[in-house]
Protein backbone atom coordinates (compact mmCIF):
# COMPACT_ATOMS: atom_id res chain seq x y z
CA UNK A 1 0.00 0.00 0.00
CA UNK A 2 1.54 3.09 -1.43
CA UNK A 3 1.74 6.15 1.71
CA UNK A 4 -0.62 8.99 0.50
CA UNK A 5 -0.06 12.10 2.68
CA UNK A 6 -2.65 13.53 2.05
CA UNK A 7 -4.91 11.34 3.69
CA UNK A 8 -3.24 11.41 7.33
CA UNK A 9 -3.79 15.20 6.91
CA UNK A 10 -7.61 14.44 5.87
CA UNK A 11 -7.82 11.92 8.47
CA UNK A 12 -6.60 14.30 10.74
CA UNK A 13 -9.11 16.92 10.19
CA UNK A 14 -12.17 14.42 10.65
CA UNK A 15 -10.63 13.66 14.15
CA UNK A 16 -10.54 17.24 15.45
CA UNK A 17 -14.19 17.43 13.71
CA UNK A 18 -15.23 14.40 15.56
CA UNK A 19 -13.51 15.52 18.79
CA UNK A 20 -15.33 18.69 18.57
CA UNK A 21 -18.75 17.46 17.68
CA UNK A 22 -18.30 15.07 21.02
CA UNK A 23 -17.23 18.30 23.46
CA UNK A 24 -20.42 20.04 22.66
CA UNK A 25 -22.82 17.06 22.35
CA UNK A 26 -21.34 16.52 26.02
CA UNK A 27 -21.43 19.94 27.32
CA UNK A 28 -25.56 20.06 25.68
CA UNK A 29 -25.99 17.14 27.84
CA UNK A 30 -25.01 17.83 31.11
CA UNK A 31 -25.96 21.30 30.25
CA UNK A 32 -29.72 19.32 30.38
CA UNK A 33 -29.14 17.24 33.22
CA UNK A 34 -27.93 20.10 35.36
CA UNK A 35 -24.37 19.09 35.69
CA UNK A 36 -22.90 22.06 34.06
CA UNK A 37 -21.67 24.36 37.17
CA UNK A 38 -18.37 24.48 37.73
CA UNK A 39 -18.36 22.87 41.20
CA UNK A 40 -20.72 19.90 40.11
CA UNK A 41 -18.06 17.50 40.07
CA UNK A 42 -16.55 18.22 43.65
CA UNK A 43 -20.10 19.13 45.27
CA UNK A 44 -21.40 15.71 44.27
CA UNK A 45 -18.33 13.89 44.19
CA UNK A 46 -19.56 11.78 47.27
CA UNK A 47 -22.53 10.99 49.04
CA UNK A 48 -21.78 9.05 51.69
CA UNK A 49 -18.66 11.87 52.50
CA UNK A 50 -21.06 14.72 52.54
CA UNK A 51 -24.17 13.10 53.44
CA UNK A 52 -25.70 14.30 56.79
CA UNK A 53 -28.72 12.48 58.44
CA UNK A 54 -30.68 14.71 60.78
CA UNK A 55 -29.64 14.21 64.63
CA UNK A 56 -26.19 12.48 63.86
CA UNK A 57 -23.43 12.76 65.64
CA UNK A 58 -20.43 15.09 64.85
CA UNK A 59 -17.88 12.54 63.54
CA UNK A 60 -14.00 13.59 64.93
CA UNK A 61 -13.86 15.84 61.13
CA UNK A 62 -15.99 16.66 59.16
CA UNK A 63 -14.39 15.79 55.93
CA UNK A 64 -10.79 13.87 55.96
CA UNK A 65 -8.86 14.47 52.60
CA UNK A 66 -5.63 13.00 51.24
CA UNK A 67 -3.31 15.19 48.77
CA UNK A 68 -0.45 14.06 47.16
CA UNK A 69 3.21 15.71 47.08
CA UNK A 70 4.04 14.76 43.74
CA UNK A 71 7.87 13.68 44.79
CA UNK A 72 7.57 12.06 41.49
CA UNK A 73 9.34 14.78 40.52
CA UNK A 74 12.49 14.54 42.29
CA UNK A 75 13.37 12.19 38.76
CA UNK A 76 13.70 16.03 37.32
CA UNK A 77 16.94 17.57 38.02
CA UNK A 78 17.34 19.72 41.39
CA UNK A 79 17.56 22.96 39.50
CA UNK A 80 14.69 22.72 38.19
CA UNK A 81 12.88 21.55 40.66
CA UNK A 82 14.52 24.28 43.13
CA UNK A 83 12.79 27.08 40.29
CA UNK A 84 9.09 25.58 41.19
CA UNK A 85 9.20 25.37 44.51
CA UNK A 86 7.06 28.47 45.43
CA UNK A 87 4.61 27.18 42.46
CA UNK A 88 4.47 23.75 43.72
CA UNK A 89 3.60 25.19 47.03
CA UNK A 90 1.01 26.95 45.51
CA UNK A 91 -1.00 23.73 44.41
CA UNK A 92 -1.86 22.66 47.86
CA UNK A 93 -3.24 26.27 48.90
CA UNK A 94 -5.57 26.26 46.10
CA UNK A 95 -7.01 22.87 46.99
CA UNK A 96 -7.70 23.50 50.59
CA UNK A 97 -9.21 27.35 49.85
CA UNK A 98 -11.09 25.47 47.80
CA UNK A 99 -12.60 22.72 49.79
CA UNK A 100 -12.97 25.33 52.65
CA UNK A 101 -15.05 27.28 50.57
CA UNK A 102 -16.66 23.97 49.18
CA UNK A 103 -17.35 22.34 52.60
CA UNK A 104 -16.82 24.81 55.58
CA UNK A 105 -15.61 23.56 58.97
CA UNK A 106 -13.73 20.59 60.28
CA UNK A 107 -12.08 19.71 57.51
CA UNK A 108 -8.42 17.68 57.71
CA UNK A 109 -6.33 16.81 55.19
CA UNK A 110 -3.42 14.64 55.02
CA UNK A 111 -0.52 15.72 52.68
CA UNK A 112 2.72 13.66 52.52
CA UNK A 113 4.37 17.23 54.36
CA UNK A 114 1.42 17.69 56.22
CA UNK A 115 3.41 18.89 59.09
CA UNK A 116 5.39 21.33 57.40
CA UNK A 117 2.61 22.43 55.32
CA UNK A 118 0.74 23.18 58.09
CA UNK A 119 2.89 25.97 58.97
CA UNK A 120 2.63 27.14 55.23
CA UNK A 121 -0.88 27.35 55.38
CA UNK A 122 -0.71 29.22 58.76
CA UNK A 123 1.56 32.10 57.23
CA UNK A 124 -0.38 32.43 53.80
CA UNK A 125 -3.58 34.34 52.89
CA UNK A 126 -5.73 31.21 53.27
CA UNK A 127 -4.05 30.59 57.16
CA UNK A 128 -6.70 32.99 58.97
CA UNK A 129 -9.79 31.36 57.75
CA UNK A 130 -8.22 27.92 58.06
CA UNK A 131 -7.92 28.33 61.00
CA UNK A 132 -11.28 30.10 61.80
CA UNK A 133 -13.01 27.24 60.32
CA UNK A 134 -11.02 24.77 62.28
CA UNK A 135 -8.62 22.81 59.40
CA UNK A 136 -6.54 20.22 60.37
CA UNK A 137 -3.25 19.50 58.52
CA UNK A 138 -2.28 15.76 58.80
CA UNK A 139 0.14 13.53 57.36
CA UNK A 140 -1.33 10.29 56.06
CA UNK A 141 -0.53 7.14 57.78
CA UNK A 142 1.36 5.21 54.93
CA UNK A 143 4.16 8.84 55.06
CA UNK A 144 3.74 9.18 58.54
CA UNK A 145 5.96 6.47 59.91
CA UNK A 146 8.60 7.97 57.76
CA UNK A 147 8.49 10.81 60.04
CA UNK A 148 9.78 11.25 63.89
CA UNK A 149 7.80 9.68 66.55
CA UNK A 150 6.37 13.70 67.93
CA UNK A 151 5.73 14.58 64.46
CA UNK A 152 3.70 11.47 64.10
CA UNK A 153 2.00 12.06 67.67
CA UNK A 154 1.12 15.57 66.01
CA UNK A 155 -0.22 15.01 62.63
CA UNK A 156 -1.48 11.38 62.47
CA UNK A 157 -4.81 11.39 62.48
CA UNK A 158 -5.13 8.53 64.87
CA UNK A 159 -3.58 11.04 67.61
CA UNK A 160 -5.07 14.33 66.00
CA UNK A 161 -8.32 15.86 67.83
CA UNK A 162 -9.70 19.00 65.88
Amino acid sequence: VQYRPYLTRLFSIALDVYLQMHLVVNDLVLKVLCRDAPDWRLQNSCPACTYTLKDEPDLKFKLLFAMDGNDSLKRISRAAIGASQKIRAKYPLAVVSKLLDMFGDNLAGGYDIGCKFGATLNRSVVGPRAQALNYTSLVPAFHGYAHRRLCQLRFLARYVTP
